[in-house]
């Protein structure tokens, strides 16, 4: 039996400004034979990453539990010398990180984390990748252990330039999880670091590229693509999209229903070491 009420799947983004055309809610309920339904805004607007946080408070106070996946990388690689390059002070607790990056980033509104990925004074630039510079110890294979389980693997989140880049959301992010923290509401948990028993509102990274493979599909745009991919999640039809981050976020919706029923997802994946301070994408289980 299914231990949540709703399933909501964020295709996120790190794009500059108050609302993004990238972000696309779906989301669809537990006792329901119907497909995921895109969630949008009464004004018609985009949603922006300051609405979202909002809208997760919302969530919080309701009497159904949810289940939110969100796609960005909530943490970053963290080796045993530190997640951060020689020189820099370490940070030891993914908070910490989360506060560093705000810092970084504190002069920028709606969340934007471009300080954190463009300015040379950043103690990230060294690993970064982007379309100013290229930092002395970026390395094409700076994984977290969640990535380096997939196959084939995500760009990493210090690969911040063309299609594929997670770096910009993912920091952004970063910056929406330290506003959470600081609001302090137990109703409201981030997995895997905190118990998500008596959460109304449980955050999981989710990549989404994940749930077409599942499917034995590649990740594309295009009806039958979709179809396929509901169908195997046991969904039912899709609702009417124009963009891939809709699709995403629909095909994201479905899978945390059918896979959220197994216990291990979220039972045997923190027991990794790693996923403490580098967090876990949802539906990798360990080799």
């Amino acid at each position: 039996m299914n231990r949540f009420d709703r399933f909501l799947a964020i295709d996120w983004s790190g794009a500059m400004g108050e609302r993004q055309r990238g972000i696309q809610i779906a989301y669809v309920d537990a006792q329901t034979d119907t497909g995921p339904v895109l969630m949008r805004l009464p004004d018609g607007k985009n949603w922006g990453r300051v609405v979202i946080k909002n809208l997760l408070g919302k969530l919080a106070r309701a009497n159904k539990r949810t289940l939110v996946g969100m796609d960005f990388c909530f943490s970053v690689p963290w080796p045993d010398e530190g997640p951060l390059p020689e020189g820099h002070q370490q940070v030891e607790t993914v908070e910490q990180l989360w506060e560093m990056v705000e810092a970084t980033c504190s002069g920028e509104a709606h969340y934007y984390a471009g300080p954190a990925i463009r300015n040379l004074n950043s103690a990230f630039s060294p690993y970064i990748l982007c379309d100013r510079y290229r930092g002395p110890e970026f390395r094409f294979d700076r994984f977290r252990e969640t990535e380096r389980q997939l196959s084939p693997k995500p760009a990493s989140i210090y690969h911040c330039m063309g299609a594929k880049q997670v770096g910009p959301g993912s920091f952004a992010g970063m910056r929406m999880f330290h506003a959470l923290r600081a609001v302090n509401d137990p109703r409201i948990a981030i997995w895997p670091f905190d118990p998500i028993e008596n959460a109304n509102v449980v955050l999981c990274e989710m990549y989404p590229s994940l749930f077409y493979q599942m499917a034995g599909l590649k990740r594309a745009y295009d009806q039958a693509t979709i179809r396929n991919t509901l169908a195997y999640f046991h969904s039912g039809s899709p609702p009417p999209m124009s963009i891939q981050d809709e699709a995403d976020a629909v095909i994201a919706a479905a899978a945390l229903r059918a896979m959220s029923a197994d216990e291990n997802l979220f039972s045997y994946p923190p027991r990794v070491e790693a996923a403490h301070k580098e967090g876990w994408i949802f539906g990798v289980m360990p080799s």
